[in-house]
């Protein structure tokens, strides 16, 4: 599902006639690195969700507020343990939004 987003976006941006050549390169090239870093960390989270899953009891009473909690939990170290992924992202949408996108 993400790789069809991005596979979009980048046909969208080939396309695009509002863009000059040296953007489109740039956010292409921005765009192949966020696809090298979603690969990467979502085999992590992949792995650390089946292991946070696995762990919960299904006969305890609280197993929706813990899987909830847990996720909150994980999407709040994701920023901090993928900054690198989040520097793409926020410089894809940098360059998107100064080219007019």
């Amino acid at each position: 599902m993400i790789e069809d987003k991005l596979k979009k976006i980048e046909e969208r941006i080939s396309q695009s006639e509002n863009m000059s050549d040296e953007n489109k390169t740039s956010v292409l090239q921005l765009l192949q690195e966020l696809k090298s870093e979603i690969n990467e960390s979502s085999q992590n989270v992949e792995k650390d969700l089946k292991q946070n899953i696995s762990d919960i009891d299904d006969e305890d009473e609280g197993i929706i507020k813990s899987a909830f909690n847990e996720i909150n939990n994980t999407l709040s170290e994701f920023e901090e343990s993928h900054p690198k992924l989040v520097q793409i992202v926020n410089s894809i949408c940098t360059q998107l939004s100064n080219s007019g996108l």
